[in-house]
């Protein structure tokens, strides 16, 4: 079942899940995450943007994880 996301109240919690899930996904398949943990224009930034568009579409649909995704939220 699709949820509802209510952006004000779980985008801080989703930002910490999605940070700490790819970042243990990251090192569990050896992926250049750079200095200090920073995944930025990196092999280690491209898995954690799918990851986040996979979990997202599966917990509230195509369409919300479309407009969050093109920066029209």
């Amino acid at each position: 079942m699709v949820q509802k996301f209510n952006y004000n109240k779980d985008k801080n919690e989703f930002t910490k899940e999605m940070l700490s899930d790819t970042l243990k996904y990251q090192r569990k398949y050896g992926f250049d995450i750079g200095q200090n943990n920073v995944a930025w224009n990196n092999e280690a930034d491209a898995f954690r943007h799918t990851y986040m568009q996979s979990i997202l579409s599966k917990r509230y649909g195509i369409l919300p994880t479309k407009i969050v995704s093109s920066g029209l939220n």
